[in-house]
């Protein structure tokens, strides 16, 4: 095999909003959806603390590794935020508040976290 022209590999593009597609947001929108409808149609008791919590950041926390536009996780949370109020979800007064925070959060985390990894790599 011969190993003289390999191409060179980054890690993980990220696109811009002007190369997210309007198909791809719906998605992500329909995904904000049935994190919505997930939180409000479950109502079991599990009598463990936080177990909610993983049934929203589950998908938030999916949507961002799985994607390379940046923002992904910010307008899923912002959709479910949206719906929930829609839906009138009242768990807690703040739970939309939550979920924009964790979105933009994660968000910002894999655009840094990204940007340290190059900078790391590059200088050793």
């Amino acid at each position: 095999m011969s190993t003289k022209s390999l191409p060179k590999v980054s890690f993980a593009s990220i696109k811009d909003w002007r190369q997210v597609t309007w198909l791809e947001i719906l998605g992500l929108i329909g995904l904000g959806l049935v994190i919505a409808l997930v939180q409000a149609s479950v109502h079991f008791p599990l009598r463990l603390p936080g177990w909610r919590g993983i049934l929203w950041l589950t998908p938030v926390v999916a949507t961002r590794m799985l994607t390379s536009s940046f923002g992904a996780a910010s307008v899923t949370s912002l959709s479910a935020a949206g719906f929930l109020l829609l839906l009138g979800v009242r768990n807690n007064p703040f739970d939309w508040f939550f979920y924009l925070v964790v979105g933009e959060l994660l968000d910002l985390a894999y655009y840094f976290g990204r940007r340290w990894r190059q900078t790391d790599i590059m200088s050793a």
